[in-house]
């Protein structure tokens, strides 16, 4: 299989016998890598969240190739001073997933919860995982990073309501 990138072809004139029937043709071929097509986004589902309380990021990723398996995913994403429960925190700052794989048309869903320190200040934290590894046809790729921000807030008093 050929990298991707684009490929120019041409042909010689076609000949019968020694009468030329048609001219030499040329076009170029541009293969794409499939893995490129992947969708993979991340969104906070419960959008503010007060300091010690608990945000769920949501991670999707997508192969919409109909063909094409894509293996080999995993990416990182750093939570410095964060807590995550429900996922690898190898050294207590990163969340990470790897290994996965998704066929033609699927999609893969899930979710990470992460605890906000009780002594975190009002602030808007934008979470961003390193870009998507993944291998589609034998060649290794990646994919954007996925991001969101999350707003850590200070509950209103109920009397203020």
């Amino acid at each position: 299989m050929a990298p991707p990138g684009s490929y120019n072809s041409t042909s010689g004139a076609l000949f019968e016998t020694t009468t030329q029937i048609a001219p030499a043709a040329s076009d170029t071929l541009e293969i794409t890598n499939p893995g490129a097509n992947l969708n993979f986004t991340m969104q906070f589902t419960n959008n503010p969240v007060a300091p010690g309380g608990t945000a769920t990021a949501a991670f999707t990723i997508e192969n919409p190739d109909s063909v094409a398996t894509a293996s080999g995913l995993g990416f990182t994403m750093p939570v410095d001073g964060f807590i995550s429960c429900g996922a690898t925190v190898s050294d207590g700052t990163s969340l990470t997933m790897s290994g996965g794989s998704l066929g033609p048309g699927d999609t893969c869903s899930f979710a990470v919860n992460i605890s906000i320190p009780s002594g975190a200040s009002t602030s808007k934290v934008v979470f961003t995982t390193a870009a998507l590894d993944v291998t589609v046809n034998s060649v290794a790729t990646t994919v954007a990073a996925a991001s969101d921000m999350l707003q850590v807030q200070q509950q209103v008093p109920s009397r203020w309501r």
